[in-house]
């Protein structure tokens, strides 16, 4: 599966699709990440915490949308599906 960058901003932004994959934090902000079945709210704020150069991996049955924005600023995200 391809390795993609991804750039992101305080609103939320689908970062994959895919059932597996990876992806880091290159920072310099620190992101939330979440999974929905459709964009969340520009208020909810709620998401798992990844901060600059940590990483997290997913392994899901079935696919579902991953989702992610900074707390405040920018932030680069590495996403590699599969």
């Amino acid at each position: 599966m391809p390795t993609a960058k991804k750039s992101l901003t305080s609103a939320w932004t689908l970062v994959s699709a895919a059932a597996s994959g990876f992806m880091e934090n290159q920072g310099p902000q620190a992101i939330k990440f979440r999974t929905a079945a459709a964009v969340p709210a520009a208020t909810d704020d709620m998401g798992h915490l990844l901060t600059k150069g940590e990483f997290r991996g997913w392994s899901r049955q079935t696919a579902e949308n991953l989702y992610a924005r900074t707390i405040d600023g920018t932030a680069t995200l590495i996403v590699t599906e599969g």
